[in-house]
């Protein structure tokens, strides 16, 4: 898949730190204070999109701009078919 025009969204913080580190589309990710705080760097630019709790992501914010594929590691796979309903799920 190209990232030409591609946005990306994860609930997980280890993939938010992968997704910048490599420069990533990232349009999304949860509790980015959390982040801020727990994780640090590299840091969440402005302009992406704060989806709620990690483990009770806002399908609703997530759904009014999908993104073209959203990441998740196996601790949230619980919510991989609600998080299909909207991109798909990788």
């Amino acid at each position: 898949m190209s990232n030409a025009h591609a946005q990306w969204a994860t609930i997980n913080w280890t993939i938010t730190e992968t997704l910048l580190a490599i420069d990533a589309p990232l349009s999304g990710t949860a509790q980015q204070n959390g982040y801020h705080e727990w994780v640090g760097e590299p840091s969440i630019p402005g302009g992406v999109a704060d989806l709620g709790l990690r483990s009770q992501p806002n399908f609703k914010l997530m759904a009014q701009s999908p993104p073209t594929q959203t990441f998740i590691s196996p601790m949230f796979a619980s919510l991989t078919e609600r998080l299909e309903r909207i991109a798909h799920v990788m």
